[in-house]
């Protein structure tokens, strides 16, 4: 059943990623030429989400190959549109510094994308620690 489980949020977090691609490529963050990597973390979101939703809701809709997918869709269609609308519309602001500038201390952009860097590891630690719960139940 994990194995089923696995394939099925496989797919539907490549799907879904797939679908908001384009939205994304567009937004600020992924305009750039790093885009494949930012893909994947996000696709990797998604995926962990999708499985989770998928083996804790209560079964829905009709089942296919014996497993119920929709809570599978819908968990990671809710954080997919949940991570796509928190993405930037524009370019962020690119700051040149000198060296003397670059040595001082963190600003606070810095900063908040230490604090959002640590929240998204923890999100991801979240998720798998529901994930081992579930089946070791």
């Amino acid at each position: 059943m994990i194995l089923v489980d696995f394939l099925v949020a496989l797919v539907t977090g490549l799907i879904l990623t797939v679908i908001f691609w384009p939205r994304l490529r567009k937004s600020g963050l992924w305009a750039n030429g790093a885009g494949w990597a930012e893909f994947l973390w996000f696709f990797l979101v998604v995926f962990l989400a999708s499985w989770l939703g998928g083996i804790w809701a209560a079964p829905a809709g009709p089942p296919l190959w014996g497993i119920y997918w929709v809570p599978f869709l819908m968990a990671g269609f809710l954080f997919a549109l949940l991570l796509a609308a928190t993405a930037p519309m524009r370019l962020p602001h690119v700051r040149r510094e000198t060296p003397a500038e670059a040595r001082e201390e963190p600003t606070l952009d810095e900063r908040t994308f230490i604090v959002l860097n640590l929240f998204y590891w923890l999100l991801l630690l979240a998720l798998l620690a529901s994930i081992l719960a579930h089946y070791r139940r």
